[in-house]
């Protein structure tokens, strides 16, 4: 009869540990969701951050290593690698946060990391590229670089 109990009490204790195990996930879940709609990075499309580049009315960082900036970047592109974040968070702090930014990298995923930075600085105007570098080079805009 002890042995039944005892068989019960664990069962009953390991569906208890599993609800539990449930609910926090859940509630890891949800409050990450809030928290990555309420820090929405702002993003743009190609062809507006064209019209803003040949307008000059915007700075474009390039966060990629020195070695891929190197390689071939957007005229006038500041280059400020995320790669190395306390060097990346000392080059913004030094840039007027009225002006308007698009940040990219390769595909646009580093970029958004480098926007959520700039936006955690308070730069409300600092948007990343969707598509990244590649998607300016495939559509045929005006780069600096090596040529393939």
């Amino acid at each position: 009869m002890k042995g039944k109990k005892k068989k019960k009490s664990k069962r009953l204790l390991k569906i208890q540990l599993f609800v539990a195990l449930i609910l926090m996930i859940s509630g890891a879940v949800v409050y990450t969701y809030g928290y990555l709609q309420e820090s929405k990075i702002p993003e743009i499309e190609l062809e507006k951050a064209y019209d803003l580049w040949l307008d000059e009315d915007v700075i474009f960082i390039d966060v990629r290593p020195f070695e891929e900036y190197d390689e071939g970047h957007l005229s006038l592109a500041r280059n400020f690698p995320i790669n190395n974040e306390s060097a990346f968070i000392s080059y913004i702090v030094e840039l007027d946060k009225d002006e308007n930014y698009v940040v990219y990298c390769n595909k646009g995923v580093s970029s958004l990391k480098a926007s959520e930075i700039m936006k955690r600085y308070n730069f409300p105007n600092a948007y990343s590229l969707i598509g990244g570098f590649n998607a300016w080079k495939e559509a045929g805009y005006f780069y600096i670089g090596i040529e393939p």
